[in-house]
């Protein structure tokens, strides 16, 4: 098991930038998918980005329209990703706590 700690940044003032033009009040939403698309990093099995959804690699001012109507979610292929991650998150400590 890697025992290097896992990290994610995210940058508000890069949020409130991208969000320029929209109301204050929609930068939370925009902060809560930048934090959503970082922890989903942490929870992938394998590192990497969806062409599509939160996990997109790079968002467009035409996504702001999407999350701000609450319809960007993860894909499929990503919610496969996290739960493969969690599963094999879950044996390595099953197998830690055994060798124990």
């Amino acid at each position: 098991m890697d025992r290097q700690p896992r990290a994610a940044l995210v940058f508000c003032d890069r949020i409130v930038e991208f969000a320029r033009g929209y109301s204050s009040n929609d930068s939370g939403v925009l902060l809560g998918y930048a934090i959503a698309h970082e922890l989903g990093h942490l929870l992938r099995h394998e590192p990497g980005h969806c062409g599509t959804g939160v996990m997109k690699a790079t968002w467009r001012h035409k996504d702001i329209v999407l999350m701000l109507q609450g319809i960007m979610a993860f894909t499929k292929e990503d919610r496969a990703h996290i739960q493969a991650g969690l599963t094999a998150r879950d044996q390595t400590l099953s197998i830690m706590a055994r060798a124990k």
